[in-house]
């Protein structure tokens, strides 16, 4: 969605955008609202990045966190910054119904772009939707 809202094409945007980090990509959505989506609309997007923020961070908690084991099941999770986290934070379920958040912030994403079509650098934006 970045690479359409700033008018790039496949190969250019994965070439500025294939080693950047998740939260580096939000920043640079973040700092370009205000030249790619219009007034009315920014509110809604930056509600979404924000979301995105909060996804990129829990991710990498459980990501870069060291897992503890046991017969297929993790029983200790020690995050750098916050220690032990306990048994209800590393629990299956947890991560199942993180999974799901990414999958529905993903849909998210892209109900915003099939209802504003029209928004960004090089998608056809009117003078009437700045």
């Amino acid at each position: 969605m970045s690479w359409e809202l700033w008018g790039l094409s496949t190969q250019t945007g994965e070439i500025l955008t294939k080693d950047l980090r998740l939260s580096h990509l939000i920043d640079k959505l973040s700092a370009s609202v205000d030249h790619v989506i219009s007034e009315k609309h920014q509110d809604e997007f930056k509600s979404l990045l924000s979301l995105a923020r909060k996804t990129a961070e829990k991710r990498n908690t459980l990501l870069h966190s060291l897992w503890i084991v046991h017969n297929g099941k993790p029983i200790i999770c020690v995050d750098r910054k916050r220690g032990i986290l306990g048994d209800k934070d590393i629990a299956v379920e947890e991560i199942e119904k993180f999974n799901s958040e990414i999958i529905d912030l993903t849909f998210l994403f892209i109900e915003f772009e099939k209802k504003h079509q029209n928004l960004g650098l090089g998608l056809n934006l009117d003078s009437s939707t700045k």
